[in-house]
């Protein structure tokens, strides 16, 4: 068994491997109030967490399932 290939950056990919078409199909708030009440909409109708965080490709806010961890993160909803 050899070692893992090391990941590639592509053009268009961020740090973290994913690229501006992920950023395409998520919905888009221009404002962080706007995601956090999205956020908490779908915790009460659909029982979902999720959390807002600035997208590196379009500077607008997106939701992600994902627990944000670490410093300079959006806050838990």
């Amino acid at each position: 068994m050899g070692a893992a290939a090391p990941r590639r950056s592509l053009p268009g990919m961020g740090i973290s491997g994913k690229s501006h078409a992920d950023c395409a199909n998520k919905a888009r708030y221009d404002q962080l109030a706007e995601a956090q009440a999205a956020a908490e909409g779908a915790l009460e109708h659909g029982g979902i967490r999720l959390w807002p965080y600035r997208c590196p490709f379009c500077a607008r806010f997106h939701l992600t399932a994902q627990r944000p961890s670490g410093r300079g993160r959006q806050r838990r909803l």
